[in-house]
């Protein structure tokens, strides 16, 4: 059918992510209606015909092909850095899902850029723009990233927070998180949750890989504090 050049819009009704290759390189779009339920139909028939505008995203990883398998997600690092016939990344990383409108993200920005480990508090703020014709539901998207220091926190990505915000054609507007220490904490030598001093990165974006990020630095209590 796709070699006809007429284009195809693949449909999924899937109740977990499947390596496809071969008809998502000819298709010329590719909806992923999970299990929709009764009316899934409907809603099906509204996106491809314009009436509603999709704004889901992944809450998995979709791998590039079933070699790929199995993953590994928050483990220490492995032996190897890739595979020798393809990319170690995913062909649609999580938090990944498009519209029928185009959305430019501004870097984020910190209202403090080091903090202390005991009042950890700021405001992450990023600034998005509908840069397309068409009204939007734009879901942002938090991550955070350690760089150094931690016991236990590998240095990955994590998402720590979201938002969702309409946009019309044109429309510019500042979302804000408010990060605090439930944001910066990880598991601790004790296997409780504690927030650990080092470097972060605050990361924004539509998905996990297409982020922007603002570095923190979060600093021990001076020697001889209480």
């Amino acid at each position: 059918v796709c070699a006809t050049g007429v284009p195809v819009v693949v449909v999924l009704v899937q109740g977990r992510p499947h390596a496809l290759p071969a008809a998502v390189d000819r298709a010329a779009a590719v909806l992923n209606a999970w299990y929709p339920g009764p009316w899934g139909g409907r809603a099906v028939a509204d996106v491809l015909f314009g009436a509603a505008a999709p704004a889901g995203r992944l809450p998995v990883s979709v791998p590039r092909s079933a070699a790929q398998l199995p993953v590994f997600y928050n483990g220490k690092d492995h032996g190897y850095r890739g595979y020798v016939d393809q990319p170690a990344s995913a062909r649609y990383a999580f938090g990944h899902g498009l519209s029928y409108s185009a959305v430019a993200y501004a870097a984020p920005r910190l209202s403090r850029a080091r903090v202390p480990r005991d009042d950890p508090r700021l405001t992450c703020t990023v600034t998005v723009t509908n840069t397309g014709d068409a009204a939007v539901r734009e879901t942002v998207q938090l991550y955070v990233r350690r760089r150094s220091g931690g016991s236990s926190w590998p240095r990955v990505r994590e998402l720590r927070g979201f938002a969702s915000v309409d946009l019309t054609p044109g429309e510019r507007r500042d979302v804000a998180f408010e990060v605090s220490a439930e944001t910066l904490a990880s598991v601790g030598r004790d296997l409780e949750l504690v927030v650990e001093p080092g470097e972060f990165m605050l990361e924004t974006g539509p998905a996990s890989d297409r982020t922007q990020g603002a570095p923190l630095t979060v600093t021990a209590p001076e020697a001889g504090a209480p």
